[in-house]
């Protein structure tokens, strides 16, 4: 697995090379978006349509720069919320073809497989014949297809030609992959050497389902470090007791209802948390006492040269409202 990883770096790296001589070349995706704030009343589409874009032509580029996976977030938006959105419709296909340059190159074909959909399957069925993990690879498997999300999830059709990953240690590596494709843009990170390690995503837990239960089926291996850092960033004393119906901030490998993408980040001279929060798109004097609470192997924010530190960048203009950076 490692040699796998590694090789993925790398090839990560030559096809970002090469793209700085191309027709397309970018380090990021910032030079073709604008920031807006919704206003009162505001949709995605009237927003568009003001900057003579249609908005499901421009749709693609806009779940790209804003690290989405599923347009179902977009359809109700509130006043307050940031996003990026193309400035032209030529930018936006720049951006499209930027992402999809960068995805192509990265991923092996030994990574994923193709299936002819048969009378009766569902998504759902196809992993289980296919001995994938459905909420690890959910994500992939939109992202390899093209696919809007929830929708095309479920009007799959006989005849009908999906690529899958070829399991589920595929599947995480290809969603990463994708991560880093999504995070070219906006200046999410300040330090090229940052690492995508996994997203915090708002869950539901079940009835009779347990914290560990949750954090395997979203991806992640459950750790006495993973339990620590759940129980840190929900305020929860007990994780035995949890409660059925409520909703928690927890670490996954795919991107279903995403607030934070989480990055580690090794601190050097000059960076200060609050410079490091603001690199994440974040304002540290909103969860000052979090991060304190939360960083005691780092001694935030009193952070040191050397040290290793998670950052978070906040999710569709959500901010504030847990900790973002947590060790």
């Amino acid at each position: 697995m490692k040699k796998r990883l590694i090789s993925l770096f790398l090839m990560l790296c030559m096809a970002v090379s090469l793209f700085c001589c191309s027709a397309y070349a970018a380090k990021d995706y910032s030079a073709y978006v604008n920031e807006v704030v919704i206003a009162e009343g505001d949709t995605l589409s009237s927003i568009c349509e003001a900057r003579n874009m249609d908005f499901y032509k421009v749709l693609k580029a806009i779940k790209i720069v804003n690290g989405l996976t599923d347009a179902s977030s977009l359809d109700a938006v509130r006043a307050g919320q940031k996003f990026y959105i193309p400035k032209t419709a030529a930018d936006a296909e720049t951006i499209v073809k930027l992402y999809e340059a960068v995805v192509s190159a990265v991923i092996p074909a030994s990574y994923v497989c193709k299936y002819t959909v048969k009378s009766g399957d569902t998504l759902y069925s196809i992993c289980q014949n296919l001995k994938l993990t459905y909420n690890i690879c959910k994500d992939s498997i939109i992202s390899l297809n093209e696919w809007s999300g929830g929708k095309d999830l479920t009007t799959i059709y006989e005849g009908q030609t999906i690529i899958f990953p070829v399991n589920d240690s595929a599947a995480k590596e290809i969603s990463a992959t994708i991560a880093k494709a999504v995070d070219m843009n906006i200046n999410i990170s300040t330090n090229s050497q940052d690492k995508f390690e996994f997203y915090l995503v708002e869950y539901t837990l079940s009835s009779g389902e347990s914290i560990k239960a949750a954090v395997t089926q979203l991806g992640i291996e459950y750790t006495d470090d993973i339990a620590a850092k759940v129980k840190a960033i929900n305020g929860i004393n007990d994780l035995s007791k949890v409660q059925a119906g409520k909703k928690y901030l927890l670490p996954s490998a795919t991107a279903d209802n995403v607030k934070y993408a989480i990055y580690s980040h090794k601190v050097v001279s000059g960076d200060t948390s609050a410079n490091l929060c603001a690199s994440m798109g974040a304002e540290y004097a909103k969860v000052s006492d979090m991060l304190t609470a939360l960083n005691t192997k780092a001694s935030f924010p009193a952070i040191k040269k050397g040290t290793e530190v998670l950052l978070a960048a906040p999710r569709g203009g959500e901010q504030g409202k847990t900790p973002i950076v947590i060790k």
